[in-house]
């Protein structure tokens, strides 16, 4: 193993290996192409990542704003049903109610008739 690390040495002639540097150069020098794709590969992630969360942040909103305009919908609903059709409808219950009180005088007045 520590062969393959010196072999690039030996080949180049030198016997001593090269003097470290300090910071983002010795890391340059160290990592080479590995380094800048990982590098590469990193801002590549970052960009597919917030183009997701932006589209999640869109299609959040959009249903955000169906889900308003149903609530505002079912919420005009409810004022018609309070305001135009339970009356009606306790109306209509009263009348059925009086046509069940008068039914019996309703028939027996029907089977005098017939007589």
């Amino acid at each position: 193993m520590a062969l393959l690390i010196l072999s690039p040495l030996l080949a180049a002639g030198t016997t001593q290996p090269p003097a470290p540097t300090d910071g983002l150069a010795d890391v340059y020098l160290q990592y080479g192409a590995i380094g800048a794709t990982v590098i590469v590969l990193g801002i590549v992630l970052y960009r597919v990542f917030a183009k997701y969360q932006q589209r999640s942040d869109e299609a959040y909103e959009r249903e955000k704003q169906r889900a308003d305009s149903a609530e505002a919908k079912y919420d005009a609903l409810q004022t018609v049903m309070r305001t135009e059709v339970a009356p009606v409808l306790a109306r209509a219950t009263d009348a059925q109610a009086k046509l069940m009180d008068a039914l019996p005088e309703i028939l027996a007045m029907a089977r005098q008739r017939e007589r």
